[in-house]
């Protein structure tokens, strides 16, 4: 058999990505290649699976089900970055999402009934930002609008009609930002997972998003679920 029969049927090995450990986006990265066997690891709860993959073991794959919530606490929701939080009425419905988790990512969506082009996530991928990642001193300032060197050095793009400042909301830090992209309007929360005086800095994010005419029927009613949020007070996710 031909040596060089040989050499291109082995598999290559490529080296790791360079640009995995440049600072202003180690945390961007997320792992691509995961091996199909980690697929069905993902938390225990239905809402938050996404489709298997078609040779995965039958006996691990829980069907999703949609179903619809008033509210999210910690008690079915342990996952999530606090303990409680109310939902817009008569209730909203969990969506199936677009990824599956592993270890200490989590992906939760929800719709309104019949709308599914409207609707609030609340993500995480588990990745901490490195350690002298801008943000830490954004959230560290007293709640202010974003100046555009600020912006630039967490790498947010500078656009008419994009907004990004801090606040604080139930005595978190948050980073809000507002924009529009393709039609669809956004409002997006961005924190630390864990609690504010733990490092690493944990990303996590909600993000609101709807059609002009939906963004305006629902942004009051979200924005004033968020003021309902009581947040945890220990490490749940530790790198």
């Amino acid at each position: 058999m031909p040596i060089v029969w040989l050499w291109r049927s082995m598999p290559l090995i490529e080296p790791p990505d360079p640009r995995r450990y440049e600072p202003k986006i180690a945390h961007q990265l997320l792992v691509q290649n995961q091996l199909a066997s980690y697929r069905h690891l993902l938390a225990s709860k239905s809402e938050i699976r996404s489709p298997e993959p078609s040779n995965a073991n039958s006996s691990l794959i829980v069907p999703f089900t949609s179903v619809r919530l008033s509210k999210l606490d910690s008690q079915k929701y342990s996952y999530l970055p606090f303990k409680f939080m109310q939902l817009p009425q008569p209730g909203w419905w969990t969506m199936c999402p677009a990824s599956g988790g592993y270890r200490d990512k989590y992906e939760l969506k929800l719709s309104p009934a019949q709308d599914k082009n409207t609707h609030i996530t609340f993500y995480c991928s588990g990745t901490p930002f490195v350690d002298d990642f801008p943000i830490y001193e954004i959230l560290k300032k007293p709640p202010h609008l974003l100046s555009q060197e600020e912006q630039k050095s967490i790498e947010l793009r500078i656009e008419p009609g994009r907004k990004a400042y801090t606040k604080l909301l139930n005595a978190k830090q948050v980073l809000c930002k507002e924009w529009t992209e393709g039609g669809v309007m956004y409002y997006q929360v961005e924190f630390n997972h864990n609690p504010d005086s733990t490092k690493p800095f944990i990303p996590a994010l909600i993000t609101f998003q709807a059609k002009p005419a939906q963004y305006k029927r629902y942004i009051q009613q979200i924005k004033a679920c968020l003021q309902t949020i009581k947040w945890n007070d220990k490490v749940t996710i530790v790198p």
